[in-house]
């Protein structure tokens, strides 16, 4: 088939295993889905924000609740019962926990799926700004082809697409499908700065949406934000050389009389979005070294990154999960050699063998003073021969050489990755919610590193083949985590 039509089987596929989540996961079991929907009832019945005692989310920005808040006050007028909550109480089982829905109290909640439902063209749109994102950043010569756009950009929308996590995520009640949603959106802008000469009034407007963005949808968006902050003072600064102060001083105010504009209109200091940062900005728990040892903090975000329905342990095995991640690692050292590739390979390999040795080292002495640093021998033996693999197989072929790209713009792309990173650390810092989703608004750069990763290694004659790789690999992972976690786990009143 063509790209365009395995784009749109990504695109239908996506769309029908997000109605299954939808459909299979009983209401309320997604993270935060009935502190989001009070938010929604409230502006619906009432015209206001809620506050903090009436919903722990009174603090996210409230650009989405306005946005689906009209459809729930035609419904309340409609039938008061359409948007009613309820939900009955929790399992008595001991793990997992979920609320124990029976034939005899369940309710099909109108509401509640249908703000399950309009989340679900968000994904859709999510998708395609990330499949022609990639595509600019990619649109490369191969070296064992004609000029030509490689698969990467429909090997990252399957990624990104299929991800049985997104899809949860999408087909639940939040305000993340909007964040994730305009983290695309910036990622397909960063495209257009990294590689076409914009007005000054263009680069104003991109600055005044990454200053507005964090604060009018989600702060998760923070990543692609600065990023994209970063990408305009460089183009104004190499392009309009004589005006890029002033580029910059007109979108710094823009962006801040937005943010001031919505601090403003807050009814309540707990609705504005800034209070949030602060304190995540600044905070540190008390009981960060007690709480919790550092492993399990890293495989919680990683089973939350791929694939963990609910609140429960209910999700995709361990091992497979490391597995996953293992294969992320190799891409993103693959997407290293072609940010840095005009350094030797034998040096650049004897500097990362270098710093490995000084985390493992480091790592030993940490241990020795503290349990709370161990991290289990398999994993250590498992990362080192990661890193072996990628470094025979760039060895046997050089990705700088299969892959020409734009240094600069991989960058940029690493930059967002990176604060990506940085936004987790810190928020592990501040807060016990250890929650890969945070990382969705980043999506499109964390899986183009992956997916331009694997091209390059993968043998040439199945490198043509990668989206369709991606696509089966992820469909099986959904099947797997429908047909042995959620149909077994989950109340299912559309199968019986």
């Amino acid at each position: 088939m063509s790209e365009r039509r395995w784009l749109w089987l990504i695109l239908l596929l996506y769309t029908l295993l997000a109605l299954g989540y939808s459909l299979l996961m009983p209401a309320w079991e997604a993270p935060d889905e009935t502190a989001h929907y009070l938010y929604v009832v409230s502006l619906a019945r009432e015209g206001r924000p809620p506050t903090y005692d009436e919903t722990y989310e009174a603090i996210q920005p409230p650009t989405y609740y306005w946005l689906v808040s009209p459809l729930f006050r035609v419904l309340d007028q409609v039938d008061r019962s359409l948007i009613q909550p309820y939900r009955p109480p929790l399992s008595s089982r001991d793990a997992p926990t979920r609320y124990d829905w029976q034939p005899e109290n369940y309710r099909f909640l109108w509401g509640a799926h249908l703000l399950r439902w309009l989340n679900i063209p968000l994904g859709g749109l999510t998708i395609l700004l990330t499949y022609y994102g990639a595509g600019r950043f990619t649109a490369a010569v191969d070296r064992f082809a004609r000029p030509r756009q490689t698969p990467i950009p429909l090997a990252t929308a399957a990624l990104v697409g299929l991800l049985p996590q997104f899809l949860h995520n999408t087909a639940a009640i939040s305000n993340d499908s909007l964040a994730n949603l305009v983290g695309a959106l910036l990622f397909w802008l960063l495209g257009l700065v990294c590689f076409r000469p914009l007005a000054g009034w263009q680069l104003v407007g991109l600055m005044a949406l990454a200053l507005a963005a964090p604060f009018l949808v989600k702060l998760t968006i923070l990543p692609m934000a600065l990023t994209m902050l970063a990408a305009v003072a460089w183009q104004a600064r190499h392009f309009w050389r004589p005006r890029w102060a002033w580029l910059l001083a007109g979108g710094l105010l823009l962006g801040l009389g937005i943010v001031v504009a919505l601090a403003l209109l807050a009814p309540s200091p707990e609705n504005v979005a800034w209070r949030s940062l602060w304190s995540r900005l600044v905070h540190v728990r008390e009981d960060f070294f007690t709480r919790r040892p550092l492993w399990w903090m890293v495989t919680t975000y990683l089973n939350g990154y791929w694939g963990r329905l609910a609140w429960g342990a209910v999700g995709l095995p361990g091992n497979l999960v490391l597995i996953l991640t293992g294969l992320a690692g190799l891409g993103w050292l693959a997407s290293l050699r072609l940010l840095l590739a005009g350094v030797p390979l034998s040096r650049l390999w004897v500097g990362l063998l270098f710093l490995v040795g000084l985390l493992l080292a480091a790592g030993w002495l940490a241990v020795r003073q503290n349990e709370w640093w161990r991290v289990p021998l398999p994993v250590v033996v498992g990362f080192l021969l990661l890193l072996a693999l990628a470094w025979v197989r760039q060895r046997q072929a050089d990705p700088a050489q299969l892959l020409p790209l734009n240094r600069d713009a991989w960058t940029m792309l690493w930059l967002a990755a990176g604060l990506a990173l940085l936004m987790i650390i810190r928020n592990t810092l501040t807060t016990p919610q250890y929650q890969g989703r945070f990382l969705f608004p980043t999506l499109g750069p964390l899986s183009l590193l992956m997916t331009a990763g694997w091209y390059v290694l993968l043998p040439r004659r199945a490198a043509g083949y990668l989206p369709q790789l991606v696509l089966v690999v992820l469909l099986g992972l959904n099947v797997y985590l429908w047909l042995a976690k959620a149909i077994p786990v989950y109340y299912q009143p559309f199968l019986d």
